[in-house]
């Protein structure tokens, strides 16, 4: 009877190892089954351009086999900006404006409810398409002077000016005298091309300068190239007299 009960105590032992080892195996292979969600970037696309202000949508798409994500979060140079615990996965960025000229780098992680994670990441530069016009240039200024009844003159000069971003402070005291402060500065650029006097323009992107008329004003011209402006002032003056510019100005 002894032995009976010892060989029944080894099988029940052998009988619970193998049931633990079983629940062992079924639990690791259960783990390790688990498939890492994935998560791509819809919007915007990889390596993108900004070159006007706009606001940026950013849309991504996580996935899992078991549909069971628990949060995605999107990052901006490392630094967590957004944490999404349910569809849409999208984010409107605001900060998508020529003062922030730069590359961004945005990253998504998909986290699912165990645990695993999957990644992306892509690039976005801003850049100011202004930034390629913009230097010292060697201005040829041609003044067209008239008066009623008299023959119009021309004189010559040359200034070493700039070409610049615009700034507020550059409407107080530019040779426009109306009101301009609807246009977006981020697109404006400042010419100064004489002596404490200078012009703000709007630039289209293909290097053309919006024209602009105001009262007893009017500039129009633009960019052959990046190293090249012509562009002409018309109007100047007031009631019987009055003068034009014609202006060529050379990068230096």
């Amino acid at each position: 009877m002894k032995t009976c009960y010892h060989l029944h105590m080894k099988t029940t032992q052998i009988i619970i190892i193998t049931l633990l080892s079983l629940f062992t195996v079924m639990a690791c292979q259960k783990k390790k089954n688990n498939q890492s969600p994935t998560i791509h970037f819809i919007a915007p696309q990889n390596n993108l351009v900004i070159e006007q202000d706009t606001i940026l949508s950013i849309i991504v798409e996580p996935h899992d086999a078991e549909e069971k994500i628990k949060k995605v979060e999107l990052l901006l140079n490392g630094v967590l900006i957004k944490t999404f615990d349910a569809p849409p996965y999208q984010y409107d960025w605001q900060d998508a404006k020529m003062y922030n000229e730069g590359t961004f780098k945005f990253s998504t992680i998909a986290y699912d409810n165990k645990g695993a994670t999957g990644q992306e990441e892509i690039n976005v530069a801003i850049k100011d398409y202004r930034t390629k016009y913009l230097g010292d240039f060697n201005f040829r200024i041609i003044r067209e002077s008239w008066m009623d009844g008299e023959q119009t003159t021309y004189d010559t000069s040359f200034y070493t000016g700039e070409i610049r971003r615009y700034e507020f402070t550059d409407s107080e005291n530019d040779l426009y005298s109306d009101y301009d402060g609807e246009e977006n500065p981020n697109e404006k650029i400042t010419i100064a091309f004489e002596q404490n006097t200078k012009i703000t323009s709007l630039l289209h992107k293909d290097g053309s300068l919006i024209t602009k008329s105001g009262y007893h004003y009017q500039h129009k011209g633009g960019f052959f190239d990046m190293d090249e402006i012509t562009f002409r002032i018309d109007n100047l003056g007031g009631l019987g007299a009055g003068w034009n510019y014609d202006i060529v100005g050379i990068r230096e």
